[in-house]
């Protein structure tokens, strides 16, 4: 029986899990945004919640990925979401675009060092099965 390995899904590039994953991240931004409403809007803490599937993205699919995870996630939980604008007196633009950009920088910085990690991690993986000098894998 073969053993489950989260790093053969995560850090695949099979066309299929790649679509699975952002799908997965699309109905978190979804769940993220129904929490967020269901629970007072942008006044509560559970907008945080939106920092999962960015940092899903990000681990997954790569800084831009994560960029625009962020942006659709921003705009989602933007001025729209308090329940006062249904009064007329929603939040400042100025806050949900701040909240929007934080959301952007987290997601492409996360999404950077993920990438930089991946590569380290495929030549050490590379130097280790190669010979250095030749090139030539190694049988041992």
């Amino acid at each position: 029986m073969k053993k489950f390995k989260i790093d053969d899904y995560l850090l695949t590039t099979n066309i299929k899990t790649r679509r699975l994953i952002k799908l997965i991240t699309a109905f978190l931004v979804f769940l993220s945004t129904a929490i967020v409403y269901l629970t007072g809007g942008i006044p509560s803490a559970f907008s945080h919640t939106m920092y999962i599937p960015i940092i899903l993205a990000a681990f997954c699919c790569g800084p831009w990925c994560a960029l625009v995870t962020a942006l659709i996630g921003g705009f989602l939980v933007g001025p729209f979401m308090s329940f006062s604008f249904m009064l007329g007196s929603g939040e400042a633009l100025i806050n949900s675009i701040y909240r929007t950009f934080f959301f952007m920088g987290v997601g492409v910085l996360i999404g950077f060092i993920f990438q930089h990690a991946r590569k380290r991690l495929n030549k050490i993986t590379n130097d280790f099965y190669h010979d250095k000098k030749t090139g030539i894998p190694n049988i041992n």
